[in-house]
């Protein structure tokens, strides 16, 4: 068994994305301006005067810790956004490999509703070849918290989610790719 102390953990930073309208540069500022009206209603916590919503609040999970940072004392706006928007096609490819993990457990489903308990059941080195998935999908089963649900309505839900977001970041990286180039 793995030792959780040594696992990777995720940090995740909460911003304040009212602090736009404080971005020094004005093209930096125009962006996330548009990326937070276009990406709004998947983040609750983006839209005015919203209570931060987390689904797995009080859970407990070994693998992602909310951490409280004061960014206006640790870092500038400008400096978070700016990170932000240089690897704004990292976050692209990041929903975009959790849309196609929902899609292949919802690919498996389809092929046999009771495939998560054969997937458990299975010797680890015959997974990737009974259930036909890559080495990067059975990493990313193992990386899953206890806690998280796999059904056909979850990953249904989850593959509408995060395809959804991909178009809009896609939107918004088509967007940033034109500044860039003018």
């Amino acid at each position: 068994m793995k030792n959780p102390a040594f696992y990777p953990k995720t940090v995740e930073l909460i911003i304040d994305w009212q602090q736009v309208e404080s971005i020094a540069d004005p093209d930096l500022q125009l962006f996330f301006m548009e990326a937070k009206n276009c990406l709004a209603d998947f983040f609750p916590s983006m839209k005015e005067n919203s209570a931060l919503e987390d689904s797995y609040t009080g859970i407990g999970d070994l693998f992602s810790k909310k951490i409280p940072l004061y960014l206006p004392k640790l870092l500038s706006a400008d400096i978070v956004f700016k990170y932000l928007y240089d690897h704004w096609p990292l976050w692209c490819r990041l929903s975009r490999m959790a849309a196609l993990f929902h899609d292949t457990c919802l690919r498996l489903f389809e092929q046999n509703g009771n495939w998560l308990n054969d997937w458990y059941g299975c010797k680890c080195e015959d997974r990737r070849i009974k259930f036909g998935v890559s080495s990067w999908f059975e990493e990313m089963m193992i990386m899953l918290p206890a806690n998280r649900l796999l059904s056909l309505h979850t990953c249904a839900e989850e593959s509408r989610y995060w395809h959804g977001l991909t178009e809009r970041l896609l939107v918004l990286e088509e967007r940033r790719n034109e500044r860039v180039l003018f």
